[in-house]
């Protein structure tokens, strides 16, 4: 902006309006025509009002015109120097593709073992050294265990390993960052298999079914518990990821829970009709003694039947184990039985009278088929006389 510093324009007449001022009026005096020409004209003709200047915001202006100049000028200063350092880098950047052609950049890491400057070969030798030392640790909790990489059948391909550092592309620049190499790991055999199989093994915990079991006061139900054990796949997937810069890491083992195949909803059923079972009512008659067996006596009678990996369980009464109630209570009442004896030879006759009873075997199956059925029996023992002989041989 251009700023004019003169003087503000005054007022002006114009000559040519004077005159014609005093040609039309010829009579009146010089003077008077004069100062009446005067007084008409500047009537006559607008007057310009000179435009004030303000200083103090031309001077703001030019100040920061003179502050743009100067930041452009400094910016371009800067430019050609930052232009002049590329050319500068990439110059040495052109020099070190030179002289380390075929060789690891400066720089350069393979995990924690610097490779800079190293042919192939030397890669190769530093990175199988490095791989004989390597160990991998598993931790369960509190557990540790350690297993050297040797044993686990794992091939980190350190030949083509060596072959992508020492062959790089070329970069001008490629030398002024750090450079990480990781290898290509992958499975050989099935060591690693093995191994975890016995790991996961080791560290399992099976599952258990809820199951139904007696009490006291009757039929109850064992919980269900959540079985744990490591996940051979994650285990597989992070060996191979965090050792693949030749570092020997230490593995969380990512244990996942196995279920159950049998829940506590799963015998809600069961366990209400097995508690029905143990309500009904039997007793058995011998004379005026009337016999009820106690809620322990018919839960030793039930026999639990479990189907592995299946919710079909049974309630079942064996009749062997009824029949041993029966039995037992049959022989309180046979106490008045005579015996008689008589010696032989190297032994002794013992022969044996009385009032038996003979329907053991009946009363046990009528008890038994209640029991399965929930209906309700009364069973009465019955006797007959009989008479019966056993031998005993002399102890010598």
């Amino acid at each position: 902006m251009d700023i004019n510093f003169g003087r503000p324009a005054y007022q002006a007449v114009d000559a040519q309006l004077l005159a014609v001022q005093e040609i039309a009026t010829p009579h009146m005096q010089t003077n008077e025509i004069k100062v009446s020409a005067t007084t008409s004209v500047v009537n006559l003709i607008p007057k310009r009002i000179p435009t004030p200047i303000d200083f103090e915001l031309n001077a703001r202006m030019y100040r920061r015109k003179l502050l743009a100049e100067r930041w452009a000028k400094r910016l371009s200063i800067v430019m050609y120097g930052l232009l002049a350092l590329a050319v500068l880098l990439a110059v040495i950047g052109f020099w070190v593709d030179h002289i380390y052609r075929g060789r690891a950049l400066p720089y350069s890491y393979v995990g924690s073992i610097a490779i800079g400057g190293l042919s192939e070969s030397q890669i190769v030798t530093a990175l199988h050294q490095q791989e004989s030392q390597m160990t991998i640790s598993f931790t369960d909790g509190g557990l540790t265990t350690t297993v050297p990489v040797s044993k686990l059948g794992i091939d980190y391909n350190i030949q083509q390993l060596a072959d992508q550092i020492t062959h790089h592309s070329f970069n001008p620049f490629f030398y002024l960052s750090v450079h990480h190499f990781t290898a290509s790991p992958n499975f050989t055999n099935d060591g690693l298999a093995q191994f975890l199989n016995k790991y996961v093994n080791n560290t399992k915990t099976a599952p258990e079914d809820a199951v139904i079991i007696k009490t006291k006061t009757g039929l109850a139900i064992k919980p269900e518990l959540q079985g744990f054990q490591a996940n051979a796949d994650y285990l597989s997937k992070n060996i191979l990821t965090q050792s693949a810069d030749l570092s020997s890491p230490t593995i969380n083992v990512n244990v996942v829970s196995t279920n159950p195949k049998i829940y506590s909803s799963d015998l809600a059923d069961l366990l209400s009709e097995g508690n029905a079972l143990l309500k009904n009512p039997i007793t058995i008659k011998y004379g005026n003694t009337i016999l009820t067996p106690s809620l322990q006596d018919k839960l030793a009678w039930m026999q639990i039947t479990q189907v592995p990996g299946t919710t079909t369980d049974s309630l079942t009464f064996t009749p062997a184990l009824v029949r041993a109630y029966v039995l037992t209570q049959a022989n309180r009442f046979q106490q008045h039985i005579t015996s008689t004896s008589a010696q032989l030879p190297g032994q002794t006759v013992s022969t044996y009278k009385g009032m038996v009873i003979n329907n053991i075997d009946d009363v046990t199956n009528h008890i038994v088929q209640a029991m399965n059925n929930s209906t309700p029996a009364n069973e009465t023992f019955t006797t007959s006389e009989q008479t019966y002989n056993t031998l005993t041989t002399a102890v010598h």
